[in-house]
C-alpha cells in the first residue's frame, strides 16, 4: 500500500511561487501506478477480449451449421432402402394420405364381413321361421282335413249296410 499524507497548504513565503494556496507536487502524496498495475489490467482486458472473441465464434459457428443443415433437409433421404421425395410437409401429408385409404380399405372391408355375416344370420333364422311354419301350417291342414273330411267319410261309411262296408274295407285293404 501506498502511504497517504494529508495535503497541506502554502502558507505565504514558503511557497515558491508566492501563492498562499498553491501545492507543490512535493507536498502533495498521489499515488503512482507501477508497471504491474497496468499489465495486470491490459491482461483482463485481453481475457475479456478472448472471452467476447470466443463466444462470438461459437455464435458464428452454430449460425453456419444452423444455415448448412437447413439446406440438407429438403434434399432426398434414404430410409431403410426406400427413397423419400419432397419436403418433410409432403412427406407427412402423402403417409397421411396413405393411412386414410388403407384405413378406407380396411374400414369397407370390415363393414362388408359384418353385413354380410348380419345378411347371412338373417336369411339362416327367417328360413328357420318360414320352414317351422310351414312344418306348423302342413300339420294343422292336415289335421284340418282329417277332422273335416275323413271323419265325414267314416260316418258315412258307417252309415252304409254291411255288404258295402265290407266292400269298402276290402278295397282300402287291398
Amino acid at each position: 500500500m501506498v502511504e497517504r499524507r494529508p495535503v497541506e497548504a502554502n502558507v505565504a513565503g514558503s511557497n515558491p511561487v508566492g501563492h498562499p494556496f498553491m501545492i507543490t507536487n512535493e507536498q502533495t502524496s498521489l499515488p503512482q501506478r507501477s508497471g504491474k498495475k497496468k499489465t495486470d489490467d491490459a491482461n483482463a482486458r485481453n481475457i475479456f477480449y478472448l472471452k467476447i472473441g470466443l463466444i462470438l465464434a461459437l455464435i458464428l459457428t452454430g449460425l453456419i451449421f444452423a444455415f448448412i443443415a437447413s439446406k440438407k433437409l429438403p434434399q432426398k433421404k434414404e430410409v431403410l432402402g426406400t427413397e423419400t421425395k419432397g419436403t418433410f410437409a409432403e412427406n407427412i401429408k402423402d403417409q397421411a394420405e396413405d393411412f386414410a385409404v388403407k384405413t378406407k380399405i380396411t374400414t369397407e372391408g370390415l363393414i362388408s364381413k359384418t353385413v354380410n355375416n348380419v345378411l347371412n344370420e338373417t336369411i339362416k333364422v327367417l328360413t328357420n321361421t318360414i320352414n317351422e311354419t310351414a312344418s306348423k301350417s302342413a300339420e294343422t291342414v292336415t289335421d284340418y282335413i282329417f277332422k273335416n273330411t275323413i271323419v265325414n267319410v267314416i260316418k258315412q261309411i258307417e252309415n252304409l249296410p254291411e255288404k258295402q262296408k265290407e266292400e269298402i274295407k276290402q278295397q282300402i285293404c287291398n
